[in-house]
C-alpha cells in the first residue's frame, strides 16, 4: 500500500535534478547536439567518454540513484521491525507481504525516475536547437526503464541486506560493491580479466546501466531483460528471506 508520507519523499529529486543540470539551463553548450547525444552526456557521468570516465565520476553521476536509495533503503526494513507481529502472526503469506512491498518500492522507482529522467530530458529539448526525433524518445524510454529497474534492484537489496545485517552496515556494503562495480565497469579497458572474460562486463549491473547499451538498441534490450531477470532473481531470494525470519 502506497502511503502518502513515502510518495512525498520524491519531491526533493524535482529540485535535486534541476541543481545538477544548471549547466544546461545556464550554457550555450550542447546546442547543435542532436537531442538523444545531449541527453546522453548529461544524464549519469556527465561524459560519455570510457576513456576519460573515472569511478568517481561514475558513482557521481548516479547520484540521483543514491538519494533514492538513502530515501527508501529502509522502507521494508522499517515496516518488517514497526509491525513485525502484524506480519508475522496475521499476515496469511509472508511472501505475498513481501512482494506487495516490492511492487510499492517499485512504484516509487518509477515515479522517481519519471521525475528525475523527465526533467532532464525536457531540458536537452529545450536547450537544443535539433528536432526531436524517434531515436531520442527511444532512448529517454529505454534510460528510463533501465534507470528505474536499477534504482529498485540497488534499493530492494540495501533492504534485504538491512534485515541480515543491519541498516548501518547495509549502506556500506552496498557503495562498496557499487564502487567496485564501477570500477570494473570504467576500467575494464585496463583490467585483464574483464579482457579475457567480456562476459564479466556483460553481467556487471553498473555497465549495464551506464556504458553496455549505449552501443545500440539492441544492447539496449538486452539490458533491460537483464535487469528483469536480476529483479525477479532478487525478489525470489529476498522472499524465502521473509519467509525463514523469525518474529523481532
Amino acid at each position: 500500500m502506497i502511503k502518502r508520507r513515502d510518495l512525498l519523499k520524491i519531491l526533493p529529486i524535482i529540485f535535486i535534478t534541476l541543481y545538477r543540470r544548471y549547466n544546461l539551463l545556464l550554457s550555450g553548450m550542447g546546442r547543435t547536439l542532436p537531442i538523444a547525444e545531449l541527453f546522453l552526456q548529461n544524464i549519469f557521468s556527465g561524459n560519455p567518454s570510457r576513456k576519460e570516465t573515472k569511478v568517481v565520476m561514475v558513482l557521481f553521476g548516479m547520484m540521483e540513484i543514491v538519494v533514492f536509495n538513502l530515501l527508501y533503503g529502509s522502507l521494508i526494513y522499517r515496516d518488517l521491525y514497526e509491525s513485525s507481529a502484524y506480519i508475522f502472526v496475521r499476515q496469511k503469506s509472508r511472501r505475498r507481504w513481501f512482494a506487495g512491498k516490492s511492487l510499492e518500492l517499485l512504484a516509487y522507482s518509477a515515479v522517481y525516475n519519471l521525475l528525475f529522467i523527465g526533467i532532464t530530458f525536457g531540458l536537452c529539448v529545450w536547450r537544443s536547437d535539433q528536432r526531436l526525433d524517434a531515436v531520442a524518445v527511444k532512448i529517454v524510454i529505454l534510460t528510463y526503464i533501465l534507470a528505474t529497474l536499477f534504482t529498485f534492484w540497488t534499493t530492494l537489496l540495501i533492504n534485504l541486506t538491512a534485515i541480515l545485517a543491519g541498516a548501518a552496515m547495509s549502506f556500506v556494503i552496498n557503495y562498496v560493491v557499487l564502487s567496485l562495480l564501477s570500477l570494473f565497469a570504467v576500467g575494464f579497458e585496463t583490467i585483464s580479466i574483464v579482457n579475457k572474460f567480456p562476459l564479466l562486463l556483460k553481467l556487471n549491473p553498473v555497465a549495464n546501466v551506464t556504458i553496455n547499451w549505449k552501443c545500440d538498441m539492441e544492447s539496449a534490450a538486452l539490458s533491460v531483460m537483464y535487469f528483469v531477470v536480476l529483479c525477479v532473481l532478487t525478489c525470489m531470494g529476498g522472499s524465502m528471506v521473509i519467509a525463514h525470519k523469525d518474529i523481532v
